[in-house]
């Protein structure tokens, strides 16, 4: 049995044969439409932060008052991933970096 992030696990899956390499091309293109298409082109952005708590990444994007940023991913220890819309995610990123 294989894992994968994001996305490494349509890779896990064609290798665990759920489905064929033609069709998991297919489940990767129409996931990437959906996520260009969710937010007004240009408006969204991820950011990982690196080196940073997770409680006080947390404390840092509930301080960003204007706009949607979120936590999107606890990829490792010590490297999260915010997202939202790209004014918020680069006020959050700037907040990360005041707070070490």
């Amino acid at each position: 049995m294989s894992s994968g992030l994001s996305l490494g696990e349509y890779t896990a899956l064609i290798e665990d044969e759920i489905f064929d390499f033609e069709t998991g091309i297919k489940v990767v293109e129409k996931r990437g439409e959906i996520m260009q298409n969710y937010l007004p082109k240009g408006n969204g952005k991820m950011s990982a932060i690196m080196g940073m708590s997770e409680k006080d990444l947390e404390e840092v994007v509930d301080k960003v008052t204007e706009g949607f940023v979120a936590i999107a991913n606890y990829n490792t220890k010590g490297q999260v991933v915010i997202s939202g819309e790209e004014e918020a995610v680069l006020k959050a990123g700037e907040l990360a970096k005041e707070n070490g």
